[in-house]
């Protein structure tokens, strides 16, 4: 138990500091910027598993809303809150949670996860988020802005943003097998990197 504490107080934050960085990794877009948050937080679900990727990313929307800048749109502290993107915030310890599980859930049956069963877990984490990203722009939009559509919030809130997040879940899921078995080879243990 203590090591599997230990590794969780170390690893959790290092994946908090990569949603961070993902944060300012940016290319600025009308309404929703392109960023690599939730590159981040799929690598969290995969490699910390369930309970460790949602603790790492509870602990990034924590430091923002605490008043440090950790946001891509810049903003902090309770005024983040009225941000139209803060939904994909909301959404990133459910959809690291869901990712963890799921790869915990297919490593119980089987040790070795095939590009598909990783890209299973990658999409439906990334699809979680979008769901709770979109929502919230939908609902921010028509109480604090001009309004928008449900079909405009679809498309300003996913579209290309997507597209982009699937291909790079998609990239990783080729070489986060290789990573996940060294991971076990070196911990001696068949599920190295679950919490």
């Amino acid at each position: 138990m203590k090591k599997m504490n230990t590794k969780l107080i170390v690893l959790a934050p290092i994946f908090t500091a990569l949603s961070i960085v993902g944060a300012f990794l940016r290319i600025d877009l009308p309404l929703v910027p392109l960023t690599f948050q939730l590159f981040f937080c799929v690598c969290a679900g995969l490699f910390l598993g369930s309970k460790g990727s949602a603790l790492s990313q509870i602990l990034y929307a924590l430091l923002g809303l605490i008043g440090l800048p950790v946001f891509t749109s810049g903003l902090s502290g309770l005024a983040a809150l009225q941000s139209p993107t803060f939904g994909y915030i909301l959404g990133f310890p459910f959809a690291a949670y869901l990712c963890g599980w799921l790869r915990e859930r297919f490593e119980a049956r089987n040790s070795d996860l095939s590009v598909w069963k990783i890209t299973l877990c990658s999409l439906l984490a990334l699809v979680v988020d979008y769901i709770a990203g979109v929502s919230y722009l939908y609902f921010i939009s028509n109480v604090y802005l001009d309004g928008i559509s449900l079909f405009g919030a679809v498309l300003a809130g996913s579209g290309l943003f997507f597209v982009k997040d699937f291909v790079l879940c998609f990239a990783l899921s080729l070489v986060a097998g290789r990573i996940l078995k060294a991971l076990r080879l070196t911990d001696g243990s068949k599920t190295s990197a679950n919490f």
